[in-house]
């Protein structure tokens, strides 16, 4: 088993955040699904207001 080769894959954390803005806040008025409009009416939308 020491021959073996472990590989870690991770993402960078900008682009995670981006991500996590761009799926609950950008398009939840166009989707709902997976809980999207439930974050945006709770949350979202006083980011969107005040930073938009």
């Amino acid at each position: 088993m020491s021959s073996t080769t472990k590989l870690l894959v991770v993402r960078h954390p900008f682009e995670r955040l981006l991500s996590a803005y761009r799926d609950k806040l950008e398009n939840s008025v166009a989707g709902r699904e997976h809980g999207t409009l439930h974050f945006y009416r709770k949350y979202g939308a006083a980011i969107v207001q005040k930073y938009r």
